[in-house]
């Protein structure tokens, strides 16, 4: 996921420019540590929950 996650966070120039030209897109411009915070919290979350045997 973090490869992924990457990728859209570090796009190449020309969508980096496409992004500045298009506002409708900057929602696909992501913040790659707000990301995998996320991922990660939820991933740690249910392995707790599952070890917890709930």
């Amino acid at each position: 996921m973090a490869a992924a996650f990457w990728q859209y966070a570090h796009p190449d120039g020309s969508l980096t420019q496409l992004y500045a030209e298009d506002p409708r897109l900057a929602a696909a411009h992501i913040d790659f540590r707000a990301e995998m915070a996320s991922i990660l919290t939820a991933l740690i979350t249910g392995l707790i929950v599952v070890s917890q045997g709930r």
